[in-house]
């Protein structure tokens, strides 16, 4: 759970040990904070909003919930493309995503299926308007 207090995100694990359920939601948070739940893993990831939820909090949310600090990811290159661009990254990422956390049993841990993910993925996005995109290469 991220909750939204005093302008910060506060990133809450609140787990107990197998077989044992949840424990109670902690307290010193209020109801009307909650930012967004996120639960499960790669491939099933589900994210329920709470009532301090905007769009830039959740997709923070998310990063943190991720163990990444969303200042360190720049925002300033998404916006600028194209929206033909985007929804052609999007589409071919979702795509490969399906295909990959389909096979998820396949895999023996979290750097075989990044692998799987990547070797999948395109290395460039172009559109007839000359704008190109390309994805990260693995080292």
């Amino acid at each position: 759970m991220v909750y939204w207090r005093d302008g910060r995100l506060y990133p809450v694990k609140n787990l107990r040990p197998a077989g044992r359920g949840r424990w109670q939601p902690v307290l010193h948070f209020i109801d009307t904070e909650l930012v967004a739940r996120i639960d499960g893993d790669i491939g099933t990831i589900e994210i329920t909003e709470g009532p301090a939820a905007t769009p830039e909090r959740v997709n923070d949310a998310l990063l943190l919930a991720r163990g990444i600090a969303p200042a360190s990811v720049s925002r300033e290159v998404w916006p600028r493309l194209p929206e033909a661009v985007r929804n052609s990254i999007e589409a071919r990422v979702r795509e490969v995503e399906r295909k990959v956390s389909s096979q998820l049993r396949n895999f023996s841990n979290e750097e075989a299926v990044t692998g799987a993910f990547f070797s999948q993925l395109s290395d460039s996005f172009s559109q007839p308007d000359g704008w190109r995109a390309e994805s990260p290469r693995q080292l």
